[in-house]
């Protein structure tokens, strides 16, 4: 029910239109500030395509063109993963890195040999714990509409299947929704790897996301979709060492 979301904000190119629907700001969140800049298009130049993620934990049934995934296997750049319904998923990535698929879902890799690469979401759902180290590539992570340059965030995205039943409080011109856990992200334009908007959250920051043109709306919202804090340092707990941070778990741990 798209009444219950706080604002409105519409990407067009470089500039921000904000619209606020109720004065304040997102439980558990900063302001809005850009932290370490990005030059996304020197980050984006071609990807080796020789990195490789492993499978750390499977429930349920995932595959690829190859065949049917299990434990510890490796699972190269270049290949799509799917995983059926009711299923879970994690991957550990070249440079510690970790992804979740929960439920239905479909991510295609490419990955450089050492750190980054692309992560291209058709639908499902998929938490990701970035390490947030410097690095001369990172990652970008594609849904339907929007691509997400990721800094040292965890965050998570679902992007919603065409014609598949959805919860009524998904706004109907939703085609994904993206949270940022912690830390910082940018909002990238479609057409080119320029920044439309950097964002940032200590504690969960949600947007559901809708394509405007060439440029992609965003619905703020207040509700935690498909993942929570319990999940998120579940995985941070399948790191290789040394793990991501959890002080942030630790302080906002009785609201979610």
């Amino acid at each position: 029910m798209e009444n219950l979301n706080r604002r409105e904000i519409l990407v067009f190119g470089k500039n921000l239109l904000l619209t606020s629907l109720v004065v304040g700001l997102p439980l558990g969140c900063s302001t809005s500030q850009p932290e370490e800049m990005v030059n996304w298009q020197q980050s984006a130049r071609p990807i080796d395509g020789q990195g490789a993620a492993v499978v750390k934990q499977l429930s349920g049934i995932a595959f690829t063109d190859s065949g049917s995934l299990s434990e510890w296997d490796r699972v190269k750049s270049g290949t799509t993963v799917n995983l059926e319904k009711g299923g879970l998923l994690t991957l550990s990535l070249p440079d510690r890195s970790v992804l979740q698929l929960k439920g239905e879902s479909r991510l295609k890799l490419e990955l450089d040999s050492d750190q980054g690469g692309d992560l291209a979401l058709t639908y499902g759902s998929l938490l990701s714990v970035v390490t947030p180290r410097r690095r001369s590539r990172r990652y970008r992570i594609k849904g339907a509409t929007a691509t997400i340059g990721v800094k040292g965030t965890v965050c998570f995205l679902q992007v919603f299947k065409p014609g598949a039943v959805r919860d009524a409080m998904v706004p109907s011109r939703a085609t994904e929704y993206f949270c940022i856990c912690n830390g910082a992200i940018d909002y990238l334009n479609p057409s080119a790897n320029t920044i439309a908007m950097s964002d940032r959250a200590k504690h969960h920051k949600p947007y559901f996301l809708y394509p405007d043109g060439n440029n992609v709306g965003f619905i703020q919202s207040d509700q935690l979709l498909n993942h929570d804090d319990r999940e998120i340092l579940s995985l941070i707990d399948r790191m290789i060492a040394p793990k991501h941070h959890t002080s942030w778990l630790e302080t906002y741990h009785k609201r979610y």
